[in-house]
């Protein structure tokens, strides 16, 4: 039997916890694994629906728009969106994979790396842009509402939201209840352990729609290589992949 404590004290804690350990895995991944990461994403190009959906997504000509690659990581992204003509500001907030960016990136010049925390995004007078790209680090977010707002407040009006995310599927709404907002432990195909928070499709595209995005298309896989524990599956709790498009519609209050 699946069980989670409801100890607000003891859950508060367990969030936070796994929330740094989520955050802490993906900095020693981007910059222990850079060349393996890149590796993995031009084969996954190949074999993954969503990785082919996220990149033909974007115009092959992006001459003169601004874009925000919002947890940039080693900068994969930020180059590959480059090419096709645009300028490129890649936001994170470690320094040491900043590094890794930018000398991966040393050739571009229509990228800049900058030490940004999400959170202080709205302080910077950087300006509204054309697209934001958000590559497997929405799960590390515990506060999706700012997210959206923060998001809608940077974007021009019809700009593009272009998100890969991982999200799970409920077997029904008590095990829902029981879960949603934690993070929860996921194994990738190297048996590394990270952390996702458990959303699921309908609650991000409602809370999209709450900040005045419209889903212009989405493209899900369930087979991501990606594995839970044998409890949390005998809960009725699985695992996806998901690149969406979102058009911001107007600005929120």
């Amino acid at each position: 039997m699946f069980e989670i404590n409801n100890n607000q004290e003891g859950s508060s804690f367990e969030k936070e916890f796994n929330l740094k350990r989520s955050i802490d895995d993906r900095d020693s991944f981007c910059c222990e694994y850079a060349d393996r990461v890149k590796k993995e994403i031009e084969e996954s190009a190949k074999q993954d629906k969503c990785f082919d959906f996220f990149m033909k997504s974007a115009p092959k000509d992006l001459s003169g728009k601004k874009i925000i690659d919002i947890g940039c990581g080693e900068g994969r992204w930020s180059r590959f969106f480059s090419q096709r003509g645009s300028v490129v500001l890649g936001i994170d907030k470690k320094d040491q994979i900043l590094e890794v960016a930018r000398e991966k990136s040393k050739n571009f010049k229509n990228i800049n790396f900058v030490n940004l925390p999400f959170e202080k995004i709205e302080e910077e007078p950087i300006g509204r842009f054309d697209y934001i790209i958000n590559s497997y680090v929405l799960h590390n977010f515990n506060n999706l509402d700012q997210f959206f707002s923060t998001a809608n407040h940077l974007l021009k009006m019809n700009g593009k939201l272009l998100l890969i995310s991982i999200l799970f599927h409920f077997s029904d709404k008590k095990l829902e209840d029981s879960i949603k907002n934690f993070y929860i432990p996921i194994k990738n195909q190297h048996g590394e352990i990270f952390y996702a928070m458990a959303n699921d499709f309908s609650n991000l595209k409602k809370l999209a729609e709450n900040y005045k995005f419209k889903l212009n298309d989405f493209c899900s896989n369930k087979n991501t290589g990606l594995s839970l524990s044998q409890k949390l599956i005998d809960a009725g709790l699985s695992v996806e992949n998901v690149a969406l498009i979102f058009e911001k519609k107007e600005d929120s209050v």
